[in-house]
């Protein structure tokens, strides 16, 4: 019996949006700003209640990985890497949801792009802020690979999923 597509992205947007937020309340701010801003781009699209979860999960999944990669001893979602603990969290989740949603919507990535460089801007010009923005689009590239593997489209790394696809890689 196959799982519903619905409630399988539900469950894990539920599962990533409470992840995110025990992580490390330090970067409560960054995780909830790109989150809403997710949402936003999301509402702004007129998705479908699917593929707006859809993009929550992702977003969130990504900045999860980005975040706990820091983390001593937490198991990861999905992903196996790994960052000095000297590495800027806010720069590593907002990365993490930019490079997601600009391969979401590509046809925001200029009104992304300026609210990265304000998330980016609050945070001091040193080698942490280099290393969680390197750390942030490893994690995000690595979701979104998972993602697109288990689209109905394989090969479409550079299209945005369908509305019918099911992230499977993501769920297993």
């Amino acid at each position: 019996m196959q799982a519903n597509p619905m409630t399988a992205a539900v469950a894990l947007l539920g599962s990533a949006l409470a992840l995110s937020a025990l992580v490390i309340p330090a970067s409560a701010d960054a995780i909830s700003d790109w989150a809403a801003k997710a949402d936003a781009v999301a509402t702004e699209q007129r998705e479908s209640p699917w593929s707006r979860a859809r993009t929550l999960a992702i977003v969130n999944v990504a900045m999860f990985e980005a975040i706990n990669a820091m983390e001593d001893g937490d198991t990861p979602h999905k992903l196996n890497i790994s960052a000095d603990r000297n590495t800027s969290i806010e720069a590593a989740a907002a990365s993490a949801a930019h490079d997601v949603l600009v391969a979401l919507y590509p046809d925001r990535a200029p009104d992304l792009s300026s609210a990265l460089a304000a998330s980016l801007v609050t945070i001091a010009n040193d080698v942490p802020k280099a290393r969680g923005y390197l750390l942030g689009k490893d994690a995000a590239a690595a979701i979104l690979a998972l993602w697109f593997s288990g689209t109905r489209s394989p090969g479409a790394a550079a299209a945005r999923p369908s509305r019918a696809a099911t992230p499977t890689r993501l769920i297993e």
